[in-house]
């Protein structure tokens, strides 16, 4: 049997691998993960900042649907899908990099994966990183 490494995301019999449908095709970078949930079992009452602040550098707050918001202090920027905190003046990187904090442009693929790539360690950081762990967190509501 060959195994054929796709870009992309794609759905298939779990048993046999027939009736192969394309989800997403051509992604730029390999997926890092793929999580799949149910809505039914999303009624979880935790307060979703407790767990790594929300995946927020600075200020989380919850938000509608279970959903974080997170907030800058003054002086800084949203980046990185709006998790991270950035200086204001700093430069803005392109959607296929990673900013951080310091304003450095690294590879998206270099985030959360052991090493200090950005020099201030915010590539990193436990609370953006810890939303991307193996790790299940459940509820017993």
């Amino acid at each position: 049997m060959q195994i054929k490494f796709f870009r992309g995301l794609y759905s298939a019999s779990k048993y046999t691998g027939s009736d192969m449908q394309t989800i997403i095709a051509r992604l730029e970078e390999s997926p890092r993960d793929l999580q799949i949930f149910s809505r039914e079992k999303q009624s979880c009452t935790v307060n979703v900042c407790s767990l790594n602040n929300g995946g927020c550098s600075q200020s989380c707050h919850p938000s509608v649907n279970g959903t974080v918001e997170c907030r800058c202090s003054a002086g800084y920027k949203l980046v990185n899908d709006g998790k991270m905190c950035a200086l204001v003046n700093s430069s803005v990187c392109d959607g296929t990099k990673f900013q951080c904090a310091n304003g450095k442009c690294v590879s998206r693929l270099w985030a959360c994966d052991g090493e200090n790539d950005c020099g201030d360690g915010s590539d990193e950081a436990k609370e953006f990183c810890g939303t991307f762990s193996k790790q299940e967190v459940h509820c017993h509501c």
